[in-house]
């Protein structure tokens, strides 16, 4: 991704300097057409060569454009996936800096988003996904000319579950480096130090979450059998007492 926009941009600052560069652009498709009819009519090594040379500009676009297109395609779907997993606390926050529902510090704010933004990404992914979908202009599964450039299967894997999870970290653990570098060097990224706080604090958040979702799933801890016994041993001790009572009673 960045070596396409670093690409882009040079070939528009090099454009920029060109003088008569439509004239230019003209005048070369002319000869890139007539070369490609010459060819066509007189099939030779020679005239293969000639069209080879004065198309491989065209061929080069062509290339750049066939691995430029889903590159930009994935970092589309990932940009709107994430979007949309923050767009909910986003909105809450503009509804209360306008309406000043609540006193919460800005750093609040950015703990409560990132949090809720990033937990959201995970545990909501499958909602997100067809969201992603439905939010692109362009319809992938529709149109068969696109898929060839674009394969569904690739934007559906770059917006997987675990591909999610591991931008996320990613993103933490470049911010907890910088972070913690300019901490020990007594300075701050931002000049409100308690941002960078905020924003490692929804790291060691989302962590936690992690780990909860993950044991979860590993344990045999059940809310229903937990009721379950706690049911069978009040009853049990109801029992219990109730047969010392009418032993006491008989004696």
């Amino acid at each position: 991704m960045i070596l396409l926009i670093i690409g882009i941009k040079y070939l528009i600052d090099y454009a920029s300097t060109v003088d008569n560069l439509y004239w230019i652009m003209g005048i070369y498709l002319f000869i890139c057409f007539l070369t490609y009819q010459l060819n066509r009519k007189f099939k030779n090594k020679i005239f293969d060569f000639i069209s080879l040379v004065v198309l491989l500009p065209l061929s080069l676009l062509y290339a750049f454009v066939k691995v430029a297109i889903p590159i930009l395609s994935t970092q589309i779907y990932l940009f709107v996936y994430l979007g949309l997993s923050f767009i909910i606390p986003v909105i809450f926050y503009r509804i209360d800096e306008n309406l000043l529902l609540t006193e919460l510090k800005d750093e609040t704010w950015i703990y409560l988003i990132i949090t809720t933004g990033v937990i959201t990404a995970t545990l909501l992914h499958k909602q997100i996904t067809f969201l992603t979908f439905k939010s692109i202009p362009f319809n992938f599964r529709k149109s068969e000319k696109m898929k060839r450039f674009i394969p569904v299967e690739l934007c559906e894997y770059i917006v997987s579950k675990n591909n999610i999870k591991l931008v996320i970290y990613a993103i933490f653990l470049v911010a907890l480096i910088v972070f913690t570098f300019l901490d020990l060097q007594q300075s701050s990224y931002y000049e409100n130090q308690n941002i960078d706080k905020s924003i490692l604090s929804s790291f060691v958040t989302f962590i936690a979450f992690e780990r909860i979702l993950t044991n979860s799933k590993l344990t045999e801890f059940r809310p229903s059998q937990l009721l379950k016994i706690l049911k069978s041993s009040i009853f049990n001790e109801t029992e219990i007492i109730t047969d010392k009572k009418t032993t006491g009673n008989n004696v």
